[in-house]
């Protein structure tokens, strides 16, 4: 810089500017400068932006954010739309990820109903794919939907929703109502909700050779059901250290099955051939009764220890009979079958989180469980089925840290002991969970997954009662199995560029001793069971694309899947394509989920599945009303879904029509009242699945 005059002039937001003439020679000193502070109000500065592009990844999950369209929609639901990887079927007011999974809901860490929640407190939505060891204990656990929502404040608020829907022709429907009060010391909340089914109408055909004998049956099926729900739960702060929740759940679902077919009867030996008339009625009945305690201890503002206790009665009662008349024989069928379970669980964990960074946690979950299944039409002893589970586990990770590298490592101790109708087992597991993430630059991030996960077969696959009312099919399950185990490891990459996201994987699955329906023949009769095979493999590449519109977002997960069995007479090969949309424009919304999968398999079965269409218009009118329409199986409703199994002597093909369900249009008024208030931050509580081991011991 050439010699001269200048000026030095220093500016800064909030300060009065400096000016400094010098002459600049061969050394130059300047002074020190000492601004003063300026009390001139600057003019609105406002910035905009959208947070849905504030995706972010940490090892095992994703994190969302919600705009401020979602976060004006009359419920939580409807708000939730808005996340991609998330399918919500507004019929069953239900919510699974877009590849299929099933989803255990929290919120703050807490198992409870999300209907009453104001969407506006909603800060965050984590997607949590590879479950830490703590949750490997519930083996329905798959993935996990964690709700972060404010709380903080004094006044009291009243929250609630109340939604109807209905087809035009009455067929279906479904009501309910949510609604929570809360003030500064204690929250109240209430949900539920019944639907029905009447007259569900499908179209079935059957072709079979069991042995010597070939049958085939053309029919019809109508089911009939209703379906009660009804939660209700609260909590109390005692004092920043002491906080205690409480959650009563009652369930009932009775249902009915009444079908009729007409076909042909040959024996191949003999050559004799006759008309088949068969007539069936199944009806079952289902009640939960389950009850909650749950306390909490904070020994520094990081240092926890969470002590839950659960519950759980299950009354099942299942009855069928079944008529078969033809030339060659005639046959009369009925099973009726009492089923009740006793189930309680004890857990404990202690939680400690080290310079904001690095969280440890350790516990234990206990829990017991007996079952009584008695056919009231045998003579048989009522069949026992105790188990009783030991699991303990310890974690630690740094998600909570800004570092590129993220990691949860976490390890169970499985314990299990069962005594299957006086037939004694005991099994001792260890069951890893392994994620972890690298951030090469901004918006991409690689990551590396891997669990074991076991499935201990519940009374249901144990019981040796046939309960099956088919002259020619015997279906019982099999008191020696033991448990089976998968190892899946997954990679991918992930690349977050603006309003895109981008992720494609390769995942590999080990099972071992894993149980799958295995038959043999007994003079013509198929007597259908489950066995601990040796263990198949399963390789699975894909990826998931999502993009946010200025109105809304799009979403696709494409995977191939091939499953090598030994001795399986199909290919295993299967792939599954999705699509799903959430498109809005002031005051109304379109969402639509459309899904197919080709093929599922099993060492002797193969399964075509049917393609499903989900989309729901809604409009928020005045008042906090809101009105809707929405349907399901819109495209391809003729399409039914087709069964094979080969397994020796044994073949048949079946195929099952929706016939009324598809396509299924509905009509839904909702009305939501909330208080636009603060909530105060509590120590949060977690409540998990409740028992439900009784779900498949029915009549088939």
């Amino acid at each position: 810089v050439p010699s001269g005059d200048y000026i030095c002039k220093i500016s800064m937001i909030g300060f009065k500017a400096i000016e400094h003439p010098f002459k600049l020679f061969s050394n130059i000193h300047l002074p020190k400068f000492v601004m003063k502070e300026d009390a001139t109000l600057l003019d609105e500065v406002k910035v905009t932006g959208d947070r849905r592009n504030m995706t972010q990844e940490k090892a095992g999950m994703t994190t969302y954010f919600l705009s401020e369209h979602a976060k004006k929609a009359s419920d939580t639901f409807e708000a939730l739309r808005e996340v991609p990887r998330l399918v919500i079927n507004p019929s069953e007011r239900s919510i699974k990820l877009d590849d299929g999974r099933s989803l255990l809901i929290l919120v703050n860490g807490v198992k409870r109903p999300i209907s009453s929640l104001d969407p506006e407190l909603l800060e965050s939505i984590d997607v949590i794919d590879n479950p830490s060891a703590r949750y490997l204990e519930d083996e329905s656990t798959q993935a996990i939907l964690n709700l972060k929502v404010k709380r903080k404040g004094i006044k009291p608020y009243l929250n609630g929703n109340v939604y109807t829907r209905y087809t035009p022709d009455l067929s279906f429907g479904i009501s309910g109502l949510s609604t929570q009060l809360g003030t500064e010391n204690y929250t109240l909340y209430a949900t539920g909700n019944y639907h029905y089914f009447n007259n569900d109408d499908a179209e079935t055909f059957s072709d079979s050779y069991s042995g010597n004998i070939h049958r085939t049956q053309s029919g019809n099926r109508r089911y009939d059901a209703n379906s009660y729900y009804l939660n209700v739960g609260g909590d109390y702060v005692f004092s920043d250290k002491n906080y205690t929740a409480y959650s009563f759940k009652f369930i009932s679902n009775p249902s009915e099955n009444d079908s009729g077919a007409k076909g042909s009867i040959e024996n191949l030996s003999t050559g004799e051939q006759s008309d088949l008339s068969v007539t069936n009625l199944i009806s079952n009945r289902y009640k939960t009764l389950a009850g909650d305690l749950y306390y909490k201890h904070t020994f520094k503002p990081n240092q926890t220890l969470d002590i839950e206790g659960n519950y759980t009665y299950t009354f099942s009662g299942s009855k069928g009979k079944q008529d078969e008349l033809s030339k060659l024989y005639s046959y009369h069928s009925l099973i009726n079958l009492d089923n009740s379970r006793h189930f309680g669980k004890l857990n404990i964990n202690y939680s400690n989180l080290i310079n904001e960074k690095y969280m440890i946690e350790m516990g234990s979950r206990t829990n017991y469980a007996g079952t009584n299944i008695d056919d009231l039409q045998d003579e048989w002893e009522i069949y026992k089925h105790k188990k009783w589970q030991e699991y303990l586990y310890v974690g630690l990770d740094n998600n909570r840290s800004e570092n590129k590298f993220n990691y949860v490592f976490s390890v169970g101790v499985d314990m299990t002991f069962t005594n299957a109708d006086k037939e004694k087992n005991k099994y001792i597991d260890i069951l890893p969970s392994v994620s972890i993430s690298y951030k090469l630059s901004k918006g991409n991030t690689i990551s590396l997954q891997y669990n074991r996960n076991r499935s201990t077969p519940d009374a249901g696959y144990m019981n040796p009662r046939n309960t099956s009312t088919d002259s020619l099919y015997i279906y019982q399950g099999n008191p020696y199995l033991t448990p089976s185990y998968t190892d899946k490891v997954r990679f991918g990459y992930v690349l977050n560029y603006k309003k895109l996201r981008f992720n494609p994987y390769i995942e590999y699955t080990y099972f071992s001793d894993y149980i799958t329906n295995y038959g043999e023949m007994n003079e013509n009769i198929y007597i259908n069971t489950y066995k601990n095979m040796g263990y198949k493999n399963r390789l699975q590449i894909g990826g998931t694309f999502n993009y946010n519109l200025p109105f809304g977002n799009i979403s696709a997960n494409v995977w191939y899947q091939k499953d090598y069995i030994d001795n399986m007479p199909f290919s295993g090969d299967s792939w599954q394509a999705t699509l799903n949309g959430y498109f809005y424009y002031k005051k109304v919304s379109l969402s639509m989920y459309l899904g197919y999968t080709t093929y599922s398999y099993s060492l002797t079965t193969k399964e075509k599945q049917i393609p499903y269409t989900n989309f729901t218009f809604n409009w928020e009118l005045p008042k906090n009303w809101s009105l809707s329409v929405s349907g399901e199986g819109v495209l391809c409703p003729e399409v039914p879904s087709k069964t094979w199994n080969i397994n020796g002597d044994y073949r048949s093909y079946s195929t099952f029509l929706m016939k009324d369900r598809y396509p299924k249009f509905m009509i839904g008024l909702s009305y939501s009242f909330k208080n636009k208030i603060k909530m105060k931050w509590r120590n949060t509580k977690r409540f998990y699945e409740t028992d439900n081991g009784l779900e498949n011991v029915k009549v088939q």
